[in-house]
């Protein structure tokens, strides 16, 4: 939303900014072929002191992305089901069902986790036809009504350059390409 309608030049930035770093780590893994590839690339050019504290922090970011994407579930089902969230002076928290909701979808996880891989790989292909079969189903609803009349002259970039660096950095869109750092390590 800082970016406005020029938030599809962030997500090109984004993109081609992952793009190069995907680029590079592919290099480095048929060059140097390592399992931990994100830990081991530091030791090899900036030491075993840099590879620990690179490892820390993927280890962190690692754990904390599990936290993160069941905040996220909440946050998107709070628009069915408002019970879940509260707004308190502008700012939005969980409820205790909120809490609750958050407790079980962190079960499923690690029931998926724990179980077996082949579980995974189900329920991953699963939930990936679901985010597939979504936005495919908005287009057609979307254009079953489309009506020209919706459109409005806005400015292209409300924010400026500002809003579309800010929406590549701080908002998200950086976060939403890293899925590529799994496949290194």
């Amino acid at each position: 939303s800082q970016a406005g309608p020029a938030g599809i030049l962030s997500w090109i930035i984004g993109g081609f900014a992952v793009l190069i770093l995907g680029i590079i780590y592919c290099e480095l893994g048929a060059a140097l072929p390592r399992a931990g590839g994100i830990i081991r690339y530091p030791v090899f050019s900036h030491g075993p002191l840099q590879g620990y504290l690179l490892g820390s922090v993927t280890v962190i970011a690692f754990s904390s992305l599990i936290a993160i994407e069941v905040v996220a579930a909440r946050e998107y089902a709070a628009a069915w089901f408002p019970s879940l969230t509260a707004v308190h002076d502008g700012v939005r928290t969980p409820t205790t069902i909120g809490w609750l909701f958050q407790f079980a979808l962190l079960c499923v996880f690690f029931a998926l986790n724990y179980y077996s891989v082949k579980t995974f790989a189900i329920a991953n292909n699963l939930i990936s036809a679901l985010k597939f079969a979504v936005p495919v189903l908005v287009m057609v609803a979307l254009l079953y009504h489309f009506k020209p009349a919706n459109f409005s002259m806005t400015e292209f970039a409300p924010m400026g350059a500002h809003g579309v660096q800010g929406a590549v950095s701080a908002g998200g869109i950086i976060f939403a390409y890293l899925g590529l750092t799994p496949i290194i390590s």
